[in-house]
């Protein structure tokens, strides 16, 4: 909330990169990929924690009906432990209590943890087919050495040079404004990781860059495809708070880390036996 006018900035910025209208095949290939893919995760990780809250939800409940079936005379159970201002005596207060404890739960989940983690994937999918939108049209400028062309060809090259920036620009604001959350992704919640994982903002605006035709061109057009290639030597990466890198390698080193934790307190748990 602190940060909604940056976040309001980063949703424009998107929106005004974004393709209106795209003829060419192949980047409408390129385009309808990435846009599929955040659909198909995201409608995914929806279903799964929607799964997730009804069984947690409803399992006590489930066992206090079975048992109330089977005449154990069983005690109220809820699926969280919390204190309440009056006497919980009467079936119809329990039904009321754990209907109320599953709509607060589900509300607070879905519209505030799970919502911010599906903003920040949606948002990194979109910088993430700008940049490969960006390496397809760096790869596939028409190059001329000299005549009128040369002069279109290096107005094209700065129109991509631009993009770039604006795009690095984006991707720091994308950090910036999600950079604790992060954070906090990395402490607690590793699974989620692996959903971020492939979506680093690698630098393969480096390699498009010199697999352009750059030797047709002329010193103009070299120098800026110099200077794409040095800025891009420096990766464009989610960071969590400056701590660590949110990748694949961050998520092996956590996994590997909670093994070892798990193996030393399960051998000296059996040395106690």
């Amino acid at each position: 909330m602190r940060k909604k006018h940056l976040i309001r900035s980063v949703v424009y910025e998107i929106a005004d990169l974004w393709p209106e209208w795209e003829e060419n095949l192949e980047k409408k290939e390129i385009m309808d990929y990435w846009v599929s893919r955040n659909k198909l995760i995201c409608n995914s990780l929806l279903k799964l924690t929607i799964i997730g809250i009804i069984i947690y939800n409803g399992i006590s409940l489930v066992i206090y009906l079975i048992l109330q079936i089977l005449h154990r005379d069983p005690d109220y159970v809820f699926a969280f432990a919390m204190y309440y201002p009056f006497e919980i005596d009467s079936m119809w207060k329990y039904l009321a209590v754990y209907l109320m404890q599953m709509l607060a739960t589900t509300a607070i989940y879905e519209g505030s943890y799970q919502s911010c983690d599906m903003f920040l994937f949606s948002l990194t999918m979109n910088a993430c087919m700008l940049f490969r939108l960006l390496q397809y049209d760096l790869v596939n400028i028409t190059v001329e050495h000299r005549g009128p062309r040369a002069d279109e060809s290096l107005e094209n090259l700065k129109n991509i040079v631009r993009r770039h920036q604006r795009i690095l620009k984006l991707a720091g604001q994308i950090d910036e404004i999600f950079g604790a959350i992060l954070f906090n992704v990395m402490v607690f919640s590793s699974l989620i990781i692996c959903f971020f994982g492939f979506l680093s903002i690698s630098s393969g605006v480096a390699e498009a860059a010199y697999g352009s035709q750059w030797y047709n061109s002329d010193l103009r057009f070299r120098k800026i495809i110099f200077i794409i290639i040095a800025r891009s030597q420096k990766p464009c990466k989610l960071r969590a708070m400056g701590y660590a890198d949110i990748n694949f390698e961050t998520f092996y080193k956590i996994c590997g880390s909670t093994w070892s934790y798990l193996s030393v307190v399960n051998q000296m748990y059996q040395k106690t036996l």
